[in-house]
C-alpha cells in the first residue's frame, strides 16, 4: 500500500514539473476601429506564480504594471488597473493566447504570441509620372 501511494505521489509531484512555463515577451496586435496598436505582454516565472508588465510600442508606453497575473488550465488572466483594463486568453495548440481584452467597458479581440510582429501600413500614394 506504501508503493502505491508512493507512486500516486511522484506521478502527482512529477507532472507540476512539466507545466509549461510561459515566460518571455507575448505580443499581438489591437484592432480598433480606426487604428492598430500593438500590445506586448511581459511575463515573469516567480516562485509564486507569474508577474507582467505591459507595453504599447505604437504608443511609446512601457513598464505599464499589471496588477496581477494568473495562469491556470492554459488560460492567462491579467488586470491592469493603470489602463483600466484586462485581459483574458486561452494558450491553443499552436501556442497563441487567443483572448479579448477588455478596456472601460468595451471588449476587443487580442490574440497573443511569442516573436515580432509588425503592423502592414499602407505605401504613400505614389504620384504619376509627368
Amino acid at each position: 500500500m506504501k508503493k502505491i501511494i508512493l507512486f500516486i505521489f511522484l506521478i502527482f509531484s512529477s507532472s507540476k514539473s512539466f507545466a509549461q512555463d510561459i515566460s518571455g515577451h507575448w505580443n499581438g496586435v489591437l484592432k480598433l476601429p480606426n487604428n492598430e496598436l500593438r500590445v506586448v505582454f511581459n511575463l515573469t516565472k516567480t516562485q509564486n506564480g507569474y508577474t507582467s508588465t505591459t507595453d504599447s510600442p505604437d504608443q511609446n508606453a512601457k513598464g505599464i504594471p499589471v496588477k496581477s497575473t494568473t495562469f491556470e488550465n492554459s488560460v492567462l488572466k491579467l488586470d491592469i488597473p493603470a489602463v483600466g483594463g484586462s485581459y483574458e486568453g486561452k494558450l491553443n495548440a499552436d501556442n497563441v493566447f487567443v483572448g479579448k481584452i477588455t478596456q472601460n467597458g468595451h471588449t476587443f479581440d487580442l490574440n497573443l504570441s511569442k516573436g515580432n510582429i509588425e503592423i502592414v501600413r499602407p505605401q504613400e500614394p505614389k504620384q504619376p509620372f509627368s
